[in-house]
């Protein structure tokens, strides 16, 4: 599947676990693309939030990062298909049960936040996300945002990929212009 004609999830929303540890979908995202997520992977972030992805999307990010398992840059993704997953199932009306595991793993209590990635969702604990969102625009997004940037140009011209890295004196990434 073309990552990009799926359904763009985008904004933030509020919500709150039941007691059973189950959650409601937020409305906003279930119109998007009800279908897609009945079936999600749920995985950790190295962020220490969960990854929802629609099971699609899941297989093919799986399967980018098992044919370039072996890029020194990709160890973060390594671990993120490496790590805890669970395949969910959500109702008609978009109410999950998350595992206690990963709840514990990620912090999440009782209030949270669905935010849209795109062509994913994540559910973090609304403290951990306010306190992260902060340091967004810090050194480590632009280089990573600067790393994209060269990696799409070298696709775009179809160059193989190198190992080096944006100087502190690049351009700012074409993200943020």
């Amino acid at each position: 599947m073309n990552v990009w004609s799926a359904p763009v999830f985008e904004g933030f929303t509020q919500n709150w676990f039941f007691a059973d540890g189950s959650i409601c979908i937020p409305r906003r995202f279930l119109e998007k693309a009800p279908a897609r997520l009945r079936s999600l992977v749920v995985a950790v972030d190295v962020e220490q939030c969960l990854l929802m992805y629609p099971i699609d999307e899941w297989l093919h990010l799986q399967r980018r990062i098992l044919s370039s398992w072996n890029h020194p840059g990709l160890g973060r993704l390594r671990k993120l298909i490496a790590g805890p997953v669970a395949k969910l199932t959500s109702d008609g009306d978009g109410l999950l049960r998350i595992p206690l595991r990963l709840r514990r793993r990620t912090g999440l209590e009782h209030s949270v936040l669905f935010v849209g990635y795109g062509n994913h969702l994540k559910l973090w604990n609304q403290q951990r996300w306010e306190s992260h969102s902060l340091g967004w625009l810090e050194d480590r997004y632009v280089k990573d945002l600067r790393r994209l940037d060269k990696l799409e140009a070298r696709g775009r011209r179809g160059e193989p990929e190198s190992g080096s890295h944006w100087g502190p004196n690049s351009p700012a990434p074409s993200i943020l212009r």
